[in-house]
């Protein structure tokens, strides 16, 4: 039987898993939107980051390992990342800690969400605040910098 894994007041709560996308209503995974461009864009939270992170692995991160490095690395200067590490450790996901920005950066520029210099990006303000933002390549550096310190 699936677990559905969900982190409450610092401890991880298994539940018998009932819905797609941990308990998203149906209609917001089923929403007909090809392009991502509507309310499902927020499901790619960790994706441009873990995209990136996957492919310069060689694939020999998993693409859940790799989206969740990537919500790491997009949350590292917010409020919640020191709770997502641990869960994520908690769950025994491997954490990348060596990065190699420029391929990080080169597979960003090619993903399909990116034109010119910007890039639709997801950020979480805070847990349960997710935004649809236009970023910047170079903030994706920073970003990238932040994290490698």
């Amino acid at each position: 039987t699936r677990q559905l894994i969900r982190y409450r007041d610092g401890g991880i709560e298994k539940t018998p898993w009932q819905q797609p996308c941990w308990g998203c209503p149906a209609w917001f995974v089923n929403e007909k939107d090809e392009n991502d461009k509507g309310v499902r864009h927020i499901l790619n939270f960790g994706h441009t980051f873990g995209h990136a992170l996957e492919s310069d692995s060689n694939f020999t991160l998993l693409h859940g390992e790799a989206v969740a490095n990537g919500m790491l690395i997009a949350s590292y200067i917010k409020g919640y990342y020191v709770e997502l590490k641990t869960v994520l450790s908690k769950m025994s996901c491997p954490v990348v800690k060596k990065i190699n920005k420029e391929n990080i950066i080169e597979f960003i520029k090619n993903d399909k969400k990116a034109s010119k210099n910007h890039i639709s990006f997801i950020e979480v303000k805070e847990i349960g605040k997710p935004v649809i933002t236009n970023k910047k390549i170079e903030d994706l550096e920073r970003m990238l910098d932040e994290y490698g310190k």
